[in-house]
């Protein structure tokens, strides 16, 4: 019985300490912050899987070009996989999937994508920040981790706003 108020008090302890050490490198000043831009007109296609209409599965392929006011440009490719449908409680349609941020010269940024879109499922939800988690890189991004911060604006662009912990 002695033994389980140690062990509380270590998980506990741990946890506290792994809250510090992320909040540490978690700091602005450590991260590198850039913006790309995806011109309009360039949603996801939609493959329709299973049940005719949209269902459970639907695949949305994602191939747009991007560019930063830096002279940045390259391709984002994915695929994302539906994994909610609207009902009467979630008006949006939530996928999962993977997208990939190519910049040319084996730079890549891999991003784990969690995604809602609007009813129909070819746009994000409008002025809704879609956060997404960077799990990888290549090249001048090797080993990056941070997120990314997709948002369709009104104009019908979609911006990227990458936060990488240095």
């Amino acid at each position: 019985m002695r033994a389980l108020p140690m062990i509380s008090a270590f998980v506990i302890g741990a946890s506290v300490m792994g809250a510090a050490a992320f909040h540490q490198f978690a700091k602005a000043e450590d991260m590198v912050t850039f913006t790309i831009v995806s011109p309009a007109g360039h949603g996801p296609i939609i493959i329709d899987i299973g049940e005719p209409g949209q269902s459970l599965g639907d695949m949305r392929l994602i191939n747009n070009t991007f560019a930063g006011d830096d002279g940045v440009s390259g391709t984002a490719s994915g695929m994302l996989l539906t994994v909610d449908l609207p009902d009467e409680a979630d008006t949006q349609l939530d996928s999962m999937g993977q997208i990939v941020y190519e910049f040319g010269g084996g730079d890549m940024i891999v991003v784990a994508a969690d995604s809602e879109f609007l009813p129909g499922g070819d746009a994000l939800i409008l002025d809704g920040a879609q956060l997404r988690a960077v799990i990888g890189g290549t090249g001048k991004f090797i080993g990056a981790r941070g997120q990314v911060t997709t948002t369709f604006n009104e104009d019908g662009t979609w911006s990227h706003t990458f936060q990488l912990l240095d």
